[in-house]
């Protein structure tokens, strides 16, 4: 009796830790909703974008600690010049990449601006961004999502002000933790911790 209640307690000890001690391979998938929201408009640097064509539809695995980067969007300025006490002044920008797999989205945030470089010779756009931004969805998986900051048009005596001399900003999605759902985990690793007890009761001859 004693034997029985001693691997009793530890069948269920482990049953109901174990759904966390586990990483779980978890699918993704981009869906088509994915969008950028920027300055387009004086005052401040106007900025243009494009998303990449090969973003929606793309699917990829990661197991915990594993990540993906792929090419996003397109981010450029048709402004000629960086004036300053206008372009410079940082302004809003986000985009928002669209899941399917997992159902949900995530929007990083940053800012746009003009700068100068060698006493003002040289000119150019910037954008800086905020993430990385963490996604949890209960249950089943965490994750984030980051996007490189960029210097794109850069020119002397003013701007190169077409999307050739824009940049290209990637997305870098990271798993940080997986899961299955709590019923189904531990109903399924206590049956076998069950069958591992069976047998050792018809070896013990108990």
């Amino acid at each position: 009796m004693k034997l029985m209640h001693v691997l009793g307690v530890a069948v269920v000890t482990v049953g109901l830790s174990a759904p966390s001690a586990f990483a779980i391979t978890k699918n993704y998938e981009i869906g088509t909703g994915s969008f950028v929201s920027a300055n387009s408009t004086d005052p401040g640097l106007t900025i243009q974008t494009s998303i990449d064509a090969g973003v929606s539809g793309r699917t990829f695995a990661l197991d915990d600690g594993q990540f993906t980067t792929f090419s996003f969007f397109s981010i450029w300025t048709t402004e000629s010049t960086v004036n300053a006490g206008e372009d410079t002044v940082p302004m809003s920008i986000s985009a928002t990449l669209d899941f399917t797999d997992p159902s949900t989205g995530a929007t990083v945030k940053g800012v746009t601006f003009g700068g100068f470089a060698l006493f003002g010779l040289s000119q150019y756009g910037s954008v800086t961004w905020n993430g990385p931004v963490t996604v949890d969805i209960p249950g089943d998986r965490s994750f984030m999502v980051s996007l490189n900051d960029a210097k794109f048009n850069k020119g002397l005596f003013g701007l190169s002000g077409d999307q050739r001399s824009g940049a290209t900003i990637s997305a870098t999605v990271t798993q940080v933790s997986s899961s299955v759902p709590d019923g189904a985990s531990t109903a399924g690793l206590l049956g076998l911790a069950f069958l591992g007890l069976g047998a050792l009761r018809r070896k013990l001859g108990v």
